[in-house]
């Protein structure tokens, strides 16, 4: 029986699915539950873009960027939220970036 093959583009847009969903999930309903002042909360889920970044690297930073940008635009829209939504999508990467730059130094 032949395996079946997802394409890369494919492979690419479900895994931004999948972190953009999960990140979405546990983001939203904690941004009624601990408000700190308007535009501030603690964000439970401030870890999936790291760990998403070391993960799955640029899939993970496309599915943050975009649950982190409608998250904020159903509770407050402004322009903050654009770049609230691209230094989240920038943490991934960096954690992406980071951890296979000491990866490959230790070999």
């Amino acid at each position: 029986m032949k395996a079946y093959k997802t394409r890369p583009a494919v492979r690419f847009l479900i895994r931004s699915a999948i972190v953009g969903i999960v990140y979405f999930l546990v983001l939203f309903p904690t941004q009624y539950l601990l408000p700190l002042m308007q535009g501030t909360e603690i964000r439970p889920a401030a870890f999936i873009p790291i760990v998403g970044g070391i993960v799955w690297g640029w899939p993970a930073a496309l599915g943050v960027f975009l649950a982190n940008l409608l998250s904020d635009f159903l509770i407050y829209p402004s322009p903050a939220a654009l770049i609230g939504s691209i230094a989240n999508g920038f943490a991934a990467i960096c954690a992406h970036r980071c951890y296979f730059a000491v990866t490959r130094a230790r070999e």
